[in-house]
């Protein structure tokens, strides 16, 4: 049955999103913060396939906690799933992405539209040097920055490398970074169809205040963000452990 449903919702997902991103190139005579439109649409028409088709919901900790004024998220990256879930979640938010992104067809366009902020991974200073400064321009505009700082996706039994960009945005820009915490990698499998059923839990985490010196930040960040995603991929595995077997999985 898990085998089954992963089919239908993944069939149902890139159509979706074939479809949200032809009607976001749709919006370019709008005022950007207006473009989210199709954007934001298709962030929760995900998250209601996953929960009617595969059967994964949604826990959100600490999302009432968020500052006012412009903040950069540090969310750890498991999976595809969350770079499903900020464009709804958030007000016009800025996401730092993978240069190669813009080429998808559909998706590359409409994304060039939100004035998110790609990041061309083999131009090395140069590369920083325009993510620096697209990110201060979101931050005038009060927009909230995401980034995922290991930069590539990384499951529970790879190890973590965190890199520089995050301290670059959070020594340059002088505003709170929040870490975030997730176990999306329980029930999104990389490099694999399956989906399987449970609830992925994002944790937003208390922020880190302007000021520490790299290695404090680096050390504060990696310990905090790794030290949460063990303890809620930990809860994922008891959930599993105690769940029936699903039948035909």
């Amino acid at each position: 049955m898990t085998s089954i449903r992963s089919i239908i919702f993944n069939a149902l997902f890139y159509s979706w999103t074939a479809a949200c991103a032809l009607a976001g190139l749709m919006t370019f005579m709008v005022p950007v913060k207006r473009r989210f439109g199709p954007a934001k649409a298709w962030s929760r028409g995900v998250q209601f396939l996953l929960s009617i088709v595969a059967g994964i919901g949604q826990e959100l900790r600490g999302f009432d906690q968020l500052p006012e004024g412009p903040y950069i998220i540090a969310c750890k990256h498991q999976s595809t799933w969350e770079t499903t879930i900020f464009q709804g979640l958030l007000v016009y938010p800025a996401i730092v992405i993978k240069k190669e992104i813009l080429s998808v067809p559909l998706l590359g366009p409409y994304t060039q539209l939100l004035d998110m902020i790609p990041v061309d991974r083999a131009a090395g200073p140069k590369a920083m040097r325009g993510m620096l400064k697209a990110a201060a321009d979101a931050a005038r505009k009060g927009r909230p920055i995401v980034i995922f700082p290991e930069g590539t996706r990384a499951s529970d039994s790879e190890s973590s490398v965190y890199q520089a960009g995050i301290y670059g945005l959070y020594n340059h820009l002088k505003i709170p970074v929040i870490p975030v915490a997730l176990n999306s990698a329980a029930y999104w499998l990389n490099d694999s169809f399956v989906r399987r059923p449970g609830k992925i839990i994002l944790e937003f985490l208390p922020a880190i205040e302007p000021g520490l010196k790299r290695q404090a930040f680096m050390s504060r960040l990696t310990d905090e963000i790794e030290s949460a995603c063990d303890r809620l991929l930990d809860l994922a595995d008891k959930s599993a452990a105690s769940a029936p077997a699903a039948e035909g999985s």
